[in-house]
């Protein structure tokens, strides 16, 4: 696979061709999103899905880390279920969607195993599923943008609390905890 060397000529091959290799080239930039998030943001109708669809699988290449609520976001809910089915697919479920198998099926991770269970997934799998699922609960839970290396957890009871800053780590043991009451799955 033969890729740009820049983010923006990566963006331009994908917006004119929409081939599988665009979206892999736009997928193994490692700070693709910090490039496609602004985009979609501010695009138009016609380029916001496919640069949302390379937001999908920029992540699911970068899944061994926790998201960004606010980089999930701004995926539509079709695109935030891709994601989360791709986070299954991943570690060996085939995807019951027939849509997403197929797409699966053009990259490389993707290798369905007959036994899977899902207790091949691990915590941040589980946590980026749940992200996937409800970006709005870990948005009201962890800021954006942190000030401090510690920064206080938002409450609304005004509690105080100190949690290590990470933009993506940052009041996670709050939104653990909603998660856990508002399981959905």
């Amino acid at each position: 696979l033969t890729c740009p060397t820049t983010e923006d000529d990566t963006v331009a091959n994908l917006l004119s061709d929409g081939k599988v290799a665009s979206y892999k080239c736009m997928a193994a930039w490692p700070n693709a999103e910090d490039v496609l998030v602004p985009r979609i943001q501010a695009g138009s109708e016609q380029v916001v899905p496919r640069l949302r669809r390379a937001l999908v699988f920029h992540l699911l290449q970068h899944n061994e880390h926790p998201w960004k609520p606010q980089t999930v976001a701004v995926l539509s809910a079709a695109d935030r279920r891709i994601l989360a089915d791709g986070v299954k697919a991943r570690r060996g479920r085939k995807s019951p969607a027939e849509l997403h198998h197929h797409i699966f099926q053009q990259w490389e991770w993707y290798q369905p195993v007959p036994s899977y269970t899902d207790n091949r997934l691990t915590a941040v799998d589980k946590t980026n599923i749940r992200l996937a699922d409800d970006p709005e609960a870990f948005l009201v839970a962890a800021p954006s943008t942190p000030t401090s290396p510690v920064q206080a957890a938002p409450s609304s009871t005004g509690c105080g609390c100190v949690t290590s800053g990470s933009p993506t780590l940052a009041g996670f043991g709050v939104v653990f905890t909603a998660l856990f009451i508002r399981r959905r799955w």
